[in-house]
């Protein structure tokens, strides 16, 4: 054989196992760069463990074996079992730990968490106690609608529907820390009830739970029956709803006695019936903040909504009055005798207008708070000009 023959030159060795035969290799300008018999490159080529895929065959020819280490070998897919193995099993892991790579980069070690500690999810509801003090949180508000995605409520007729979806908190006392606890409640379906065909005004939509049932019901009782204060303020005897701003408690009371089995909270007001279908009814919206430029807007809310003004019958002197909301009493009386008066007494304070004539008018108004008594007084004999209740702007939903 000649040396420095291209390799493309030489006959074809296809058949070729004998020993003497060579194999020259050559560089790109077939220059010889070694040669040697056929029988001592495989030699050299040839390993005696089964873990290389090349091996020689009863004819004495190489091939690769296609068991365990390539499926296809001219495409060069290794068998994943041939792979380097992490001794990590595949799948996916949740908020991990104890997380380990070694120096090739490998993760060799990984293990599922749990919620909590280092790991918040995604809608932050695992969030610990300290964790919820960079939020506003639910320590921190109570007796409201979260979520209203279908609304809060609708009216058809006799019958008051309470919307699927809706998410409100009931006050449920207070955390040893005194921060407010609360109850959450999702609406799963409508809350459908159907009214008595009645005539009846300023009622509020109240909703109870049954703590040890989970039942849930909405009834519309008088806003007259609705107090809020400390511990100290709750009356003797009293029968109705109280809300405990002491214990974070909206509690029912029949004639001092106290129903334990259900916590309320109220969705809606100022409603109405009339024939026995519901006219008006105000609901309450989703919780919502103020912000530093809301204040103009905070400042108004205490002032008189004349647009709201209620027309009022005036009684014997020495009658009372109540509304369900804070506001403004307003009168103008005709004297119709030398000095006569008119005098209004409210939450500890009074006011008289008197007239030293006949035909002057006594003008005055008090301001008062929501379910506290109003008491007028008077001597003037002559017509009533007017005699109104005025909400505070601040006190009635849009």
């Amino acid at each position: 054989m000649t040396d420095k023959q291209k390799v493309r030159d030489l006959e074809s060795i296809t058949n070729s196992y004998n020993d003497q035969h060579l194999m020259v290799i050559t560089d790109l300008n077939s220059n010889q760069l070694s040669k040697q018999q056929i029988s001592d490159f495989i030699k050299d080529i040839i390993s005696d463990e089964q873990e290389n895929s090349v091996v020689t065959a009863s004819d004495g020819k190489i091939f690769c074996l296609d068991t365990s280490n390539a499926d296809n070998i001219s495409s060069g897919t290794l068998d994943e079992a041939r792979l380097p193995k992490s001794g990590v099993t595949e799948g996916e892991y949740q908020y991990p730990v104890d997380l380990k790579v070694n120096d090739k980069g490998q993760i060799i070690s990984v293990a599922a968490g749990q919620p909590g500690g280092n790991n918040a999810d995604a809608s932050l509801s695992n969030l610990n106690q300290e964790g919820e003090k960079h939020f506003l949180n639910k320590s921190q508000i109570t007796n409201c609608i979260l979520e209203a995605p279908n609304g809060v409520v609708s009216y058809d007729n006799n019958i008051i529907t309470i919307k699927a979806g809706l998410k409100i908190l009931f006050p449920n006392g207070r955390n040893a820390d005194r921060t407010l606890k609360n109850y959450e409640y999702t609406f799963n379906s409508d809350l459908i009830r159907e009214y008595p065909t009645n005539s009846f005004n300023n009622g509020l939509l109240c909703v109870g739970l049954n703590l040890q049932t989970n039942q849930i019901e909405q009834s519309v009782p008088s806003a007259n029956v609705i107090r809020k204060g400390k511990s100290s303020q709750l009356p003797d005897n009293y029968s109705g709803y109280f809300f405990n701003i002491d214990t974070n408690y909206i509690n029912f009371y029949t004639e001092g006695i106290l129903n334990s089995e259900y916590i309320y909270t109220f969705i809606a007001d100022n409603i109405s019936f009339k024939n026995g279908n519901v006219i008006t009814l105000n609901e309450y919206s989703p919780l919502e903040l103020l912000k530093q430029t809301d204040k103009v807007e905070i400042t108004s809310w205490s002032f008189p909504d004349s647009s709201k003004a209620i027309n009022l019958t005036l009684l014997a002197s020495g009658q009372s009055y109540t509304q369900p909301v804070d506001g403004y009493y307003a009168i103008s009386k005709t004297a119709g005798i030398q000095n006569g008066y008119v005098s209004m007494y409210s939450g500890g304070l009074g006011y008289t207008c008197p007239s030293p004539n006949a035909a002057g008018s006594c003008v005055l108004s008090i301001k008062t708070l929501k379910n506290v008594s109003c008491v007028i007084n008077y001597n003037a004999t002559g017509d009533v000009n007017y005699f109104k209740f005025i909400p505070a702007k601040g006190a009635v939903n849009e």
